[in-house]
């Protein structure tokens, strides 16, 4: 307490600081409790396209508990559209011939090496487009029309795995 004999401590007494304020001893654990918050925000009332059904891995109530819990809008794609858009485009010789060019364009990078057949990069340029189509971009970057901050890919039963 200050009084004649003592000097009062301007470093240990600040004014309006009590008990509600909060001392942070490391601010790593403040950053990690504020990337969880901003996380859940964009989860809260998000969209996620799913390639067929949507089911949760381990946990099939998990999504009508996004629907119900999060505000999430699940959008599902049937495998029966997702075939005919691949039909699509594979039918379309500068789709194709676009996707030939990007395949080689990724193969020749340093350090890529291919250990399976071309065939294969070819086509996961073809359903990069595919997928391109389904969720087109705004001029900023973002998906535009449906808003989408995940896609679900999950395998089908009728398909060896």
């Amino acid at each position: 307490m200050p009084g004649e004999n003592f000097e009062y401590d301007q470093v240990r007494n600040y004014e309006g600081v009590g008990v509600d304020d909060i001392v942070v001893d490391d601010y790593g654990e403040v950053l990690w409790r504020l990337r969880a918050i901003h996380g859940l925000r964009n989860f809260l009332g998000s969209r996620a396209v799913t390639i067929g059904k949507a089911r949760g891995k381990g946990c099939p109530k998990a999504p009508a508990l996004c629907r119900d819990r999060y505000g999430m809008d699940i959008v599902e794609v049937p495998y029966s559209e997702l075939d005919r858009r691949i039909k699509a485009k594979r039918a379309q010789d500068h789709v194709m011939a676009r996707a030939q060019k990007h395949a080689a364009r990724y193969l020749a990078q340093p350090g890529v090496r291919l250990e399976t057949d071309r065939i294969f990069v070819v086509n996961a340029f073809v359903l990069y487009s595919v997928f391109k189509d389904l969720f087109p971009l705004s001029p900023g970057g973002g998906v535009a029309e449906l808003r989408v901050r995940a896609t679900g890919v999950h395998a089908r039963p009728d398909l060896p795995a």
